[in-house]
């Protein structure tokens, strides 16, 4: 038995959880992906990606930081 700590794996939205944490339609998400101004998925499988919660949760995170700066 090993006593390594085993790091959590990290959080993955699928596309229908996405709109739940954006508020974002997918149609919008794929443009803003094109755009970079939205993390890209990663490849979860030949036909089915997601995305980092982390990632997501750090896009809504300078969102809100700039609308702050905006509003100094």
């Amino acid at each position: 038995m090993s006593t390594e700590a085993v790091s959590p794996l990290p959080e993955v939205l699928r596309r229908k959880h996405l709109k739940d944490a954006t508020g974002l339609s997918p149609s919008t998400v794929y443009r803003m992906i094109a755009r970079k101004e939205f993390p890209a998925p990663v490849q979860l499988s030949t036909q089915a990606v997601g995305w980092l919660r982390s990632e997501i949760d750090a896009w809504r995170a300078a969102r809100a930081e700039s609308r702050l700066e905006a509003q100094s």
